[in-house]
Parts: structure tokens; C-alpha cells; sequence
């Protein structure tokens, strides 16, 4: 059996929080469900815990308004827009904000 690196996971549990099923994202990479499963769920307790976060964040050139509808918030930063799930920890989205200053 291959041993995937963790970079690998993340890369896999980004596509599933991004909305794909965890059957289409195992089948496509040739790995078990289940194992994609146990990987979702340790990123997701060691982001709750500080460890590392993993919060889905799309940046867009297009210019916008910062707007709160449809579980996110878009964030307009010198052309960029940083997009930010509702609910998500106002210190945690300022940090990503710093972030992209030297963009």
C-alpha cells in the first residue's frame, strides 16, 4: 500500500470542503473513502485546536463591495476579494487580510 504525505490529504479534504462527495474525490485519487474520511476529521479537530486552520478562501481580481450573503463575506483589498465563510473568527479573517498585503 502507498503512503500518501499530508500535503496530499489537505490537498484531497480541500476538495471536499469545496462541496465533492468523499466516494468521488477517493475514487478519482485511488484511495478509500473511509481513510479520506479519518483525514477530513483530523484536520478539521487540530484547525478547531489552533494546530493549523483550514478555512475555504477564494481570491478573485474582480472588484466588489464587502457583502455578507450566502454563508460568506466578500473582502475587497486593492483589487483582490477575499472571500470568507460566515461565522468565521473575526481574528482568523484579519490574519488572512495581512496576508495578502504583499500582494
Amino acid at each position: 500500500m502507498k503512503r500518501h504525505p499530508r500535503a496530499f490529504w489537505v490537498g484531497l479534504v480541500g476538495e471536499l470542503e469545496r462541496g465533492a462527495s468523499a466516494e468521488s474525490v477517493a475514487r478519482r485519487h485511488g484511495v478509500h473513502p473511509v481513510t479520506l474520511r479519518w483525514w477530513r476529521t483530523v484536520l478539521r479537530r487540530e484547525a478547531t485546536s489552533g494546530a493549523q486552520r483550514l478555512v475555504p478562501v477564494v481570491v478573485s481580481t474582480e472588484p466588489a463591495h464587502v457583502v455578507s450573503q450566502g454563508g460568506h463575506i466578500d473582502i475587497a483589498i486593492r483589487g483582490l476579494v477575499l472571500r470568507v465563510a460566515t461565522g468565521t473568527d473575526i481574528a482568523y479573517a484579519a490574519e488572512l487580510v495581512r496576508a495578502l498585503e504583499p500582494c
